[in-house]
């Protein structure tokens, strides 16, 4: 029946929640990417910043967290390709950073602009 395979994908949704405990136990980076989204925006808060604008930063930081994640999948995949090192390994592995960082950058920014301007939105 088709209502017990949908009930069946929607347990599939513990493989995700497997996958976010794996890093946050294993990955630096999402505990310091974490700490510093949840730091930035209890700023924000405290500071009496609109309900809007948190929702805002909370956004960006998921996505920063999400891109996060696909760094360390891909860094992974790498690693167990070629354990050794290799030129366009490493490039790739640069490109996957990169991806993370235009995202804190933006998170950063927004919050800066916020705090240190009266510019209301």
């Amino acid at each position: 029946m088709w209502y017990w395979r949908a009930a069946e994908r929607v347990l599939y949704i513990r493989f995700s929640f497997m996958g976010l405990a794996t890093s946050f136990r294993e990955e630096m980076n999402i505990k310091v990417l974490t700490g510093y989204g949840i730091t930035l925006i209890v700023a924000s808060w405290l500071r009496g910043t609109s309900g809007m604008k948190v929702a805002v930063l909370v956004s960006l930081c998921v996505i920063m967290l999400a891109f996060e994640l696909m760094n360390s999948a891909v860094e992974r995949i790498c690693n167990f390709i070629s354990p050794e090192p290799d030129a366009n390994i490493k490039k790739i592995k640069d490109i996957a950073s990169a991806a993370v960082f235009l995202p804190g950058v933006l998170f950063t920014a927004f919050w800066l602009w916020w705090m240190c301007s009266s510019v209301s939105l």
